[in-house]
């Protein structure tokens, strides 16, 4: 999930929905304004929650979560080398 600001919207249950389905949840706050902890608590851990400086720095990103993803499941993209 990328955000710039705060959800408006009742985010734990949805996303303790999601994880319980094992669904892994990686939250993304855009700039200064975000809230932290909210994000935290979608993502169900620090370690799956970035920040970035502004919406330029998003193509960068795709790197980071190929790797995680690769890491925890070598598999999920056929033919991808770290």
């Amino acid at each position: 999930m990328l955000t710039d600001g705060q959800s408006w919207d009742e985010v734990f249950e949805i996303s303790e929905f999601g994880r319980s389905l094992g669904i892994t949840l990686i939250s993304v706050g855009i700039g200064r304004n975000v809230n932290e902890d909210e994000l935290i608590e979608i993502s169900g851990t620090a370690a799956n929650y970035i920040r970035v400086a502004s919406y330029k720095d998003i193509p960068h990103l795709s790197k980071f979560i190929a790797n995680y993803f690769c890491m925890t499941n070598p598999n999920i993209i056929p033919g991808y080398k770290l």
